[in-house]
């Protein structure tokens, strides 16, 4: 018996993070590779650019470098729950628990 795969929207990198972002807190379902992957890297993507500004900002004031900026804070908590949302959906897919996020 063959079995059909679903034909939906083609991920790509705008595709993947609107689907992350529409889906926000949604567990359950299933999120496929090409959806995981663009959103990882949508993720690694912006999280550099920020740390990027955020020293090129404190290197041009000739202030003691902080830790971490208010901007990149509100980034990482705004994508908190829509990154475990993706990452349990993606092991929904594989057929596994939404816990192996955990490890």
């Amino acid at each position: 018996m063959a079995t059909t795969k679903q034909v939906g929207i083609p991920m790509n990198l705008p595709n993947a993070v609107y689907s992350c972002f529409n889906k926000y807190a949604t567990f359950s379902g299933r999120a496929s590779r090409s959806e995981f992957w663009y959103w990882q890297l949508f993720v690694n993507i912006v999280g550099f650019i920020l740390g990027f500004a955020e020293s090129y900002a404190t290197a041009r004031s000739g202030q003691e470098p902080q830790s971490q900026s208010a901007i990149l804070i509100a980034f990482q908590l705004s994508i908190l729950i829509p990154a475990i949302a993706v990452c349990v959906r993606r092991l929904h897919d594989v057929d596994r628990k939404g816990w192996w996020c955990l490890l």
